[in-house]
């Protein structure tokens, strides 16, 4: 039998109206949180917590968690804080440089994907991104010669989407984040800021420079 909830105040009626899905979507909290043991990870959480201000939370302390055997904890501590999204960082010596994405849906992994990251560079001494920006995501390459590439396709479009919006402006265009499928089901992810520039028309001249790149395994 399915449980229902009533409220008893009016408070609790609006937190359980807040906590509701909304039709159409929009942006997903994302929670990011630490292994036991954590290395280079920790920075590449840092720079995608600075990409997904303001939806996304970052833990400070070191979780034991090893979602692939156990989720218990991991589900605890996204539906504390109320997030649809998490990226675990971690690093060990069979699994260096370890990172884990995934979704939540109704309190439980829906899915989840494990990268490991190579050639990292990070958003240290770069300008920082505006907060709240909606990227403009380009895929590029074959993501449909691999099962495991297209499911990581689906979870990026959904990490990183932002919010739904009925109309774009050049300014708010500041932010592009470039996904190219390689060989060996490898994803190589480089990030770009936007500069508009001078053309002698209404339409200015877009430059770009590159923010940051790390490989995905």
């Amino acid at each position: 039998m399915e449980r229902i909830v009533k409220p008893r105040t009016q408070r609790g009626k609006r937190l359980l109206e807040e906590r509701a899905g909304r039709a159409g979507g929009g942006a997903k909290l994302c929670l990011l949180l630490r292994g036991g043991a954590t290395g280079g990870p920790t920075q590449a959480l840092r720079d995608t917590a600075a990409l997904k201000k303001p939806w996304a939370v970052m833990l400070k302390r070191k979780n034991a968690i090893r979602p692939f055997e156990d989720t218990s904890s991991l589900e605890f501590l996204t539906t504390k804080a109320e997030a649809s999204l998490f990226l675990l960082g971690s690093h060990s010596k069979k699994r260096p440089q370890n990172l884990v994405m995934g979704r939540i849906f109704d309190g439980h992994v829906l899915d989840m994907v494990e990268m490991g990251i190579k050639n990292f560079s990070s958003l240290r001494g770069t300008k920082a991104v505006g907060e709240g920006v909606k990227p403009l995501l380009i895929f590029s390459g074959d993501f449909s010669s691999s099962p495991r590439l297209l499911r990581l396709q689906n979870l990026l479009l959904d990490f990183y989407r932002g919010p739904t919006v009925p109309n774009v402006s050049l300014l708010g265009l500041e932010l592009v984040l470039n996904f190219t499928a390689v060989e060996g089901d490898s994803v190589l992810m480089r990030g770009y800021r936007v500069e508009l520039k001078r053309s002698g028309s209404r339409c200015p001249r877009c430059g770009a420079g590159t923010r940051w790149a790390h490989r995905w395994i």
